[in-house]
C-alpha cells in the first residue's frame, strides 16, 4: 500500500464511498484494457487473413481459423463488457450509498460539533478580552492612585 495515498478509515461510510470510487475507476480501466486487447486480436487476425497465399486447402482452413478467432474476440469483448458493466454498477451503488449515508448520518454531527467549538472559542476570546480590559482598567487606576 502506498502511504502517499491516504485511505479514510475514520468513518465506515467515508471508507465505503472511497472504495466505491476505486471500483468505478478499476471498471473504467478494465473496460479500456478489454477493448484494446480485443481490437489488437481482431486486427492481428484480419492482417493474417489478408496475407494468405498458401495452397487452396490450407488457405481455406487458415481463413476459417482466423475468422473463428475474430468471432471469439468479438464475443469475449461483448461478454467482458457486460461483466465490467456489472462491476461498474456495483461501484456506483457502493459509492452512492456511502456518500449518501455519510452526508446524512455523520456529517451533520461533525458540523454541529464544529459550530459548538466555534461558539465556545468565541466566548473564551470574549471572556479573555473582558478580563484583559478589566486588568488594564485596574492597572490604570492603581497607577493614578500612586
Amino acid at each position: 500500500m502506498d502511504p502517499r495515498v491516504p485511505i479514510s478509515t475514520d468513518n465506515i461510510y467515508k471508507f465505503q464511498a472511497t472504495f466505491g470510487l476505486v471500483i468505478i475507476i478499476t471498471a473504467f480501466v478494465l473496460f479500456v484494457l478489454n477493448n484494446q486487447h480485443a481490437n489488437q486480436s481482431i486486427i492481428s487476425n484480419l492482417e493474417k487473413l489478408l496475407v494468405i497465399d498458401e495452397s487452396a486447402k490450407q488457405a481455406e482452413e487458415h481463413e476459417k481459423l482466423y475468422v473463428r478467432q475474430i468471432d471469439v474476440a468479438v464475443s469475449n469483448r461483448t461478454h467482458y463488457t457486460y461483466v465490467i458493466g456489472v462491476i461498474l454498477a456495483i461501484g456506483i451503488l457502493v459509492s452512492w450509498s456511502g456518500f449518501t449515508r455519510w452526508s446524512k448520518q455523520v456529517q451533520p454531527f461533525h458540523d454541529d460539533i464544529l459550530r459548538l467549538e466555534k461558539e465556545k472559542l468565541e466566548l473564551e476570546v470574549a471572556a479573555l478580552r473582558n478580563q484583559a480590559g478589566s486588568d488594564s482598567t485596574n492597572t490604570g487606576e492603581s497607577s493614578t492612585a500612586s
